[in-house]
């Protein structure tokens, strides 16, 4: 071969494995500590999510609308000045976080909005957001709303134009009257912003572990885990979590 060519390809290599080694994520987790449930699952999360801060850097997202700022950083936690609750809290606080990380958006690759109800096999969802692109990245399991596809707001992945271009546009989205992933789809698919599908799999269920918790796909990153009883979610949503720990964390 010839030398040159060589080295051109030992060059690309060295450089594809700096892109990967470079790849850092924000993860922001809708959070709050209004029922035991949501309580005991950001334990949980707090097992895992600093384990890797030169690839991750993770925080809770959560509501106080005494907060004398806008959103103030604590720890672990972005606190934003508006209503806890699902309409139009959730949404509020989203923008008032990625409001928050503006100054500092530019050293993360991509953005994940999730939600405490999911696990995440952070190794994996690095070598998955390799395939993704790095601008005008909308990714998430799909829904569907009135006809146009939206992105589940278990897990929305961003590229941070997205996040800057949703704050310079957050007057348009603060207080919408839907649900936070249906409101930021319409606006994304009103701006011709395609949705790229990611995958998921969901534990709705102790049977849906019992049946398929031995057999998860070795590229599968994202777990959604959400007891259709309520009054089962201390045990069997819990009892899953911790299974997922342990399996991936060896925690």
């Amino acid at each position: 071969m010839n030398k040159f060519i060589l080295l051109l390809l030992i060059c690309v290599s060295i450089s594809r494995y700096a892109a990967t080694a470079e790849q850092k994520i924000l993860v922001l987790i809708i959070a709050s500590d209004d029922i035991p449930i949501y309580r005991e699952l950001q334990d949980i999360w707090k097992v895992y999510i600093h384990l890797d801060p030169e690839h991750i850097e993770a925080y809770f997202i959560k509501a106080d609308p005494q907060l004398s700022v806008l959103s103030e950083i604590r720890d672990d936690v972005i606190w934003s000045q508006t209503s806890e609750n699902l309409i139009p809290g959730v949404l509020n606080k989203t923008l008032l976080s990625f409001e928050s990380i503006l100054p500092r958006i530019g050293k993360f690759s991509y953005i994940v909005r999730t939600n405490l109800s999911s696990f995440y096999n952070f190794p994996r969802l690095l070598k998955y957001v390799q395939s993704l692109p790095r601008t005008k990245c909308y990714a998430a399991f799909q829904g569907v709303y009135e006809g146009f596809p939206f992105g589940a707001g278990a897990g929305i992945i961003l590229s941070p134009d997205l996040v800057e271009m949703l704050v310079a546009h957050k007057a348009e989205l603060w207080n919408h009257f839907y649900q936070d992933d249906v409101a930021i789809g319409y606006y994304l698919n009103k701006d011709k912003i395609d949705l790229i599908h990611t995958p998921r799999m969901d534990f709705l269920c102790i049977e849906d572990w019992q049946a398929y918790g031995d057999n998860i796909p070795p590229n599968m990153f994202h777990f959604r885990v959400k007891n259709y009883h309520p009054e089962l979610r201390l045990t069997d949503d819990l009892y899953i979590h911790r299974q997922l720990l342990r399996i991936f964390y060896q925690q």
